[in-house]
């Protein structure tokens, strides 16, 4: 890997541990985001935003909530290359409510410098470990769930509306699916490159035991309860351990965290056509406790996706490598960057690769490892490690990867590096063959694992086994069994297109004969009860009371991957007894019958018992089976028992024959360039072992290899043979034509004329050979590309311009750049002259800013301002003053080289005088009424202090008189001599008891022939009981009369239900123009000034729960009216209860859960009750 771009992140600014590293790249900027801060740089490395805490980017939008200030990490960065905005996103758990939040904000513009659309959900459980994906329809989002942010309670799904977010819509939704406590750790499928196809749902994967889960996530959020979130299936992996890994360092015990229980961010998605592919890691235990990197490409062709190529990455030099993270290119070019740590080697960053095809083999890193930057102390005094890394693709060619995770440079403060990578397939050269096994020693029937460790990305492998079964393969990493003592030679032979290598080591395997013993088992009294019969397929023994028989010499066979019958007959000297029967086999031949899976069968019953069992397949040789009958309880292998009866019998395990194969392959790629190299796999049935190919018009010709890599140098058609054979016999299949040669296109173009004119035209005429379509891009031009073969294209503005052609066919394409071939000459002409203001209506003394509109680049101005200071400019975007009151022109010359052109604006900017603004009253009712009257009795001038705005008073609006309430201004006031035109009427009020169903109140407006409503205010919608506001309404002259006697009043419904509107502090101005603001009513809570009555402090209502009978309890000395509502709101029992009184009867009441309003004099307070 060739390394490009390498510079320093974010280091711990913070103080914490570990750094979540993540970050990724746009077209022009590099984003990176840790604990707990963010910067932004170019992409030539120059911070263009300094490291700032992550919550500066919500500042201002959590104000007050409970989220302020929230700073907690786990910070996820992505950039929405389809709406080319980005998104981070953290989690907030220390709260002032205890509640948990994902804090998320999309970028207004592309510019991650620049300002957010801010956003936070609330979860019920602690959403620990989001990760983020993005989808077409949703950004998606997987957590782990701790309730009360410590115990487990499973992994979860949510997604968010993608569509809402990027506009800004502050009422964006999400979904969510609680998974339950079996899953965790699921990644969301992130897509780079090409969309999915329409309608495809989201992809969620979690690592489980020697598998992969595939969720599909579908949303509909038109209907949303037809999303849904399903695990589709479970991928089998190679087998693998995540346990006991112990990561070291240099002179320190310190070991760091490797946390290989979950799968490593990202899950990369991209869309090839053909196929939909999908790219993610984890670390195992590759021995001895070093960690490794286990990576997996998942593909679908349209039947589901399925594991098509997986492997581990651990060189064989002692040190670990974990924590990594893995994107695949649009090249097909696969990435991968992870951290390095050993005994002797501080921890480092490191990436390598596979060039896309594979050539060095599915499953292999191709791209030899590449130092990113090597650590230079050990970490010590914390184990915190990750607790993820971040690989993404570059936007702008979609080859070049980008990686930042963490390294060491001493203590526990870490550091961060960004770097960008990408690499080219090596120089193929002949390989070297190599191996290791697992084992060297071995007893009979045991088996050896064989782990190719060849160079030069051999293409194919021949093992040569004398002893063993099989004793040959083609596979790269074969498992041999060995079943008879010996010593043995171990050959392989390793081949690519340049050539081969053998290596063959003597005397490699030796087997013993290992002598197995078996616990003793039998049991007494055998005279009563004996096993009879034992019957296994086809084999039958019969045999007398004994208590134990060895039957060893006896040889049961049964075949590998078979289904056997059983069946066992007891045999009884007199009455029958129920007989509890099992039977063994020691499958893994280790002298006991213990292990999983070698109790093979039970049954129980006073006559014979039958069933079946299934032989495992690569059972091999002979072993130990027991069969064991005892009295009316269940045995175990070892037991001795008081009746019954024990026998033991040898198994000998045969193979079915070799089936013949059939043939069949497929390749990378059909149609190619000349020179291109084509990957072929087989795909035959049956297991064949080995293979003949022939390529027509191929180099090489033909091939023995498994999967071989032919160049095809010359265009044409050419047909591809392939004989498949083993020991069952061979097939062939022929693809005619199979293989389909082009000639690369050559680009190149001429046109008519290459110097012209501003606005003139230039015919360009294509010349390129072997091309099928064209893309052109005119730097300068109009249009500035084109897809037409021969375009024609418009220069308007002076210059050198470069022209550019890219020529493409099937197999590939071919650019030609011109670089400043078409000039264009400027024509001078005479300008046109325009301009506009800013304001054109304005008061005195206020400012107006001009801006020059004229064409033809002008390249001199001459304003003219009749009453303004300046009158006159020279400045293209002059700013003026006019200080008296009138109708003004302005006039505009505007000159070049070519003449001038002059533009006036007659009567343009009009002067009015300054707008006076007079208070016409102000009422706090500490006085009485003041200026207000009382309209029909029904209201109340209210002097206890608790709801008023101000001291002690306030007017009371009452509605209990089933008539509606108000009260308004006993003179009129003059509000048209003085020629105002706007009226302002702000007041304070808190509700008591209003229903927010049908209870609501009005201002209304006297226009000295009519009253009018100018405000309403709804409980429930408006306003809620029990909170002070304070509200402005603001009357124009342009939508209703100003008489000579304005009035004003106040009013609420006629429901009759005894509610009030408590209004103080009423102030009424008048402006002789209209100022600034909204026309409709203002309502503002007012909060910190007063407090209303603690309900709980005034009553005490017992007992609760009640049962017939309920008491209140209460200081007052006036009668009580008790309203008590059933839960839909539903009035369902009224009661007077005189002063010293306190019982009430609620036996007519049904169980269930009330609200009781209790009303004194003028207060409403509210309880719940309990009815048993």
């Amino acid at each position: 890997a060739t390394v490009g771009q390498n510079f320093a992140g974010v280091s711990n600014l913070n103080g914490v541990a570990p750094p979540d590293t993540d970050g990724d790249v746009g077209p022009n900027h590099y984003f990176q985001m840790i604990n707990l801060s963010y910067a932004v740089w170019d992409k030539n490395g120059n911070q263009l935003l300094a490291p700032a805490d992550n919550q500066t980017i919500w500042e201002g939008f959590d104000n007050g909530q409970p989220y302020d200030n929230a700073n907690d990490g786990d910070p996820i960065v992505l950039y929405d290359e389809y709406a080319d905005r980005w998104l981070v996103s953290q989690f907030a758990v220390n709260t002032s409510n205890n509640k948990y939040y994902e804090l998320v904000a999309i970028s207004t513009t592309p510019d991650p410098t620049g300002s957010w659309y801010r956003y936070a959900f609330e979860f019920d459980n602690m959403p620990d470990y989001p990760k983020f994906g993005i989808w077409p329809d949703g950004y998606y989002l997987s957590i782990n769930q701790f309730a009360n942010g410590s115990s487990w309670a499973g992994g979860g799904i949510a997604v968010f509306d993608r569509n809402a977010m990027i506009n800004g819509d502050a009422s964006a939704t999400a979904l969510f699916w609680n998974l339950g406590t079996s899953y965790g750790s699921l990644l969301p499928a992130d897509c780079d490159g090409t969309l999915p196809p329409s309608g495809s749902p989201n992809y969620f994967v979690n690592l489980g035991t020697n598998l992969l889960r595939v969720w599909e996530v579908s949303v509909d959020w038109n209907t949303t309860s037809n999303s849904t979130a399903t695990l589709v299936s479970s991928l089998t992996t190679a087998s693998f351990s995540n346990s006991s890994i112990s990561i070291s360092q240099p002179g320190t015990s310190t070991k760091l965290d490797n946390l290989a229980d979950r799968l490593m961010y990202r899950l990369q998605y991209r869309n090839f056509g053909d196929h939909q592919s999908m790219v993610t890691n984890h670390t195992v235990n590759v021995g001895s406790g070093r960690a490794g990197i286990r990576w997996y490409e998942l593909r679908n062709t349209g039947s589901g996706w399925s594991i098509y190529q997986q492997g581990t990455y651990a060189p064989n030099d002692g040190d670990s490598r974990w924590m990594a993270s893995i994107a695949m290119n649009g090249n097909g070019d696969i990435g991968i960057g992870y951290s390095v740590s050993g005994s002797s080697t501080y921890p480092s960053i490191r990436v390598a690769g596979q060039t896309a095809g594979a050539p060095g083999g599915l499953g292999v890193l191709d791209i030899a490892e590449t130092s990113v930057i090597e650590g230079s102390a050990s970490q010590t005094g914390v184990t915190r490690w990750g607790d993820y890394s971040m690989i993404s693709i570059d936007p702008n060619d979609d080859a070049t990867f980008w990686y930042t995770t963490e390294y060491s440079t001493g203590g526990w403060n870490w550091v961060t590096r960004i770097a960008s990578f990408s690499f080219s397939a090596p120089t193929p050269t002949p390989p070297v063959a190599n191996f290791t096994a697992d084992a060297t020693n071995i007893s009979t029937g045991g088996g050896v694992n064989f782990q190719d460790q060849s160079t030069g990305n051999p293409t194919s492998w021949s093992w040569s086994f004398p002893g063993g079964t099989p004793n040959s393969s083609t596979e790269q990493n074969p498992t041999v069994y060995y079943n008879t003592a010996g010593t043995y030679d171990v050959s392989l032979t390793v081949t690519n297109s340049e050539g081969n290598d053998t290596k063959t080591v003597t005397n490699y395997i030796t087997v013993e004969d290992a002598p197995i013993s078996y616990c003793s088992s039998q049991g007494n009294n055998w005279s009563y009860e004996w096993i009879s019969n034992v019957q296994f397929g086809s084999y039958s023994n019969s045999s007398g009371a004994v208590g134990y028989t060895d039957f060893t010499s006896e040889i049961v066979s049964m075949e590998s991957e078979s289904n056997v019958t059983v069946s066992l007959s007891p045999g009884f000297s007199g009455s029958t007894y129920t007989e509890y029967w099992k039977v063994w086999i020691d499958y893994n031949k280790n002298g006991d019958f213990t292990d999983e899976g070698e109790e093979v069968f039970s049954g129980n019953g006073n006559g014979s018992v039958s069933g079946s069992f299934s032989v495992p397949a690569g059972a091999t040789g002979t072993t130990r089976m027991r069969v064991s009958m005892k009295w009316n309880a269940w045995q175990t292998s070892c037991e001795t028992f008081s009746y019954g009866e024990v026998e033991d019998y040898t198994v000998e395990f045969t193979t079915s024959v070799p089936v013949a194969p059939v043939a069949d392959f497929s390749t990378n790629a059909t149609t190619v360039a000349e020179g291109a190299i084509v990957n072929f796999t087989d795909q035959s049935a049956n297991v064949p072992t080995s293979w003949a190919w022939t390529f027509n018009g191929g180099d090489p010709s033909s091939s023995t290899a498994q999967n071989p890599s032919v160049q095809y140098n010359n265009a044409g058609s050419y047909s591809v043979e392939l004989t498949a054979t083993n020991d069952g016999g061979s097939d062939m299949e022929t693809k005619t034509d199979y293989i389909t040669v082009m000639r690369l296109p050559v680009a190149d173009f001429t046109s008519d004329v290459t110097v012209i004119n501003e606005g003139e035209s230039v015919q360009f005429t294509d010349q390129s050979t072997d091309a099928t379509s064209w893309l052109w891009s005119f730097s300068g031009g109009s249009p500035s590309s084109s897809t037409t073969q021969n375009p024609s294209v418009t220069y308007n503005t002076a210059g050198t311009y470069t022209v550019e052609l890219t020529a493409t066919n099937t197999v590939g394409s071919d650019t030609e750049t011109k670089t400043a071939y078409i000039t264009v000459n400027h024509v001078v002409v005479v300008p046109v002259a325009d301009f506009s203001a800013s304001a054109t209506s304005i008061t005195e003394g206020s400012s107006v800013t001009f801006t020059d509109l004229s064409t033809n680049d002008p390249t001199a101005w001459s304003w003219t301002f009749a009453g303004g200071t300046p009158s006159s400019s020279t400045s293209q975007n002059p700013s003026v003053t006019y200080n008296t009151a009138g109708t003004y022109d302005v006039t505009l010359i505007a000159s070049n080289s070519a003449g001038s052109d002059t533009e006036t604006k007659t009567g343009y900017i009009t002067v009015t005088s300054a707008p006076s603004t007079v208070t016409l009253s102000f009422t706090d009712f500490e006085s009485g009424w003041g200026i207000w009257k009382d309209g029909g009795g029904d209201c109340k001038y209210y002097t206890r202090s608790t709801y008023a705005w101000s001291g002690s008073d306030a007017a009371d609006i009452q509605d209990n008189s089933g008539v509606a309430s108000s009260f308004y201004m006993t003179n009129g006031v003059d509000v048209h001599t003085p020629g105002y035109v706007e009226l302002k009427v702000e007041f304070y009020f808190v509700a008591v008891s209003m229903d927010n169903s049908n209870e609501d109140f009005w201002v209304q407006y006297y226009d000295g022939s009519s009253w009018y409503t100018v405000a309403d205010f709804d409980q429930g919608t408006d306003f809620d009981n029990g909170t002070f506001y304070v509200a402005t309404v603001t009357i124009l002259e342009s939508n209703l009369n100003f008489p000579t006697n304005m009035k004003l009043r106040f009013m609420c419904d006629a429901s009759g239900n005894r509610d009030d509107v408590y209004i103080d502090d009423i102030t009424v101005t008048a402006s002789t123009s209209v100022t600034n603001g909204p026309v409709r009513p203002i309502l503002v809570r007012e909060t910190g000034r007063k407090l209303l009555p603690d309900e709980a402090e005034e009553f005490t209502i017992y007992p609760n729960p009640a049962n017939n009978v309920l008491y209140i309890s209460s200081d007052e000395e006036e009668n009580l009216e008790v309203y008590i509502y059933n839960v839909s709101g539903q009035m369902v029992q009224y009661v007077t209860l005189p002063a010293g009184s306190e019982k009430i009867d609620i036996s007519k009441l049904d169980e269930g859960i009330y609200l009781i309003n209790i009303q004194v004099d003028d207060e409403v307070f509210t309880k719940k009750i309990i009815k048993r």
